[in-house]
């Protein structure tokens, strides 16, 4: 009977943070989901362009990270205006742990965006920048309950802004203990790299080259 109750308080749990998240991601306007398995004609050429580079994305952190994707979708009506990225993982990590997995992660997502060509006549905003991409990760352990005792639960960004969440297990429920801007993640997370263990992805702007293309 408790392990019942404990399954169902998670899954309101987990309810709570999809909600939080779909909330976060009907702001953008025109929100349109893409779907992934759809064989339609009349699929626009640069949806192709970007289920070529997301899919590859996708495949990349599974290998890398063991992710594993979760969702997605996005704003296609009429260009590329945002892209969506859901992922879980099992990895156990504290505030400052996530954030630079997460940074390394959306980082990676956008220089392989503003990196091809195809794409780029279609993209809303050139270089397209984290204000276009909303990605999350939840963390769970090997139960599929997630994680407890202070480690991060879920982070998720939604435009200009990362969030984080622990779960709560004596509320059973997720609990936000923190919000940044996406700018000021990244400033910690470089002013905390040193020689040795800093991710070529987030030493310096990568996309800050992209700007003078034309």
């Amino acid at each position: 009977m408790r392990n019942n109750k404990k399954r169902i308080w998670n899954l309101a749990a987990g309810l709570l943070g999809g909600l939080l998240l779909l909330l976060c991601l009907m702001n953008f306007n025109k929100f349109t989901i893409l779907n992934r398995h759809s064989k339609s004609v009349e699929t626009p050429i640069y949806v192709t362009y970007s289920n070529l580079i997301t899919n590859q994305f996708i495949k990349d952190l599974k290998k890398k990270h063991n992710f594993h994707y979760a969702g997605g979708g996005g704003g296609f009506l009429y260009d590329v205006k945002n892209i969506t990225l859901d992922f879980e993982s099992h990895k156990i990590l504290d505030v400052n742990e996530a954030r630079k997995l997460f940074l390394e992660c959306s980082e990676e997502l956008l220089v392989r965006i503003n990196s091809d060509d195809k794409i780029r006549p279609f993209l809303n905003h050139f270089p397209f920048s984290n204000k276009g991409t909303a990605l999350s990760l939840s963390f769970y352990n090997n139960k599929g309950n997630y994680l407890e005792n202070k480690h991060v639960a879920l982070i998720f960004s939604c435009k200009n802004s990362i969030h984080y969440y622990f779960f709560d297990p004596e509320k059973q429920k997720l609990q936000p203990f923190h919000e940044e801007s996406y700018q000021e993640a990244l400033n910690i997370v470089r002013s905390q790299n040193d020689t040795q263990e800093s991710s070529d992805i987030l030493s310096e702007n990568p996309r800050r080259k992209l700007e003078g293309r034309t």
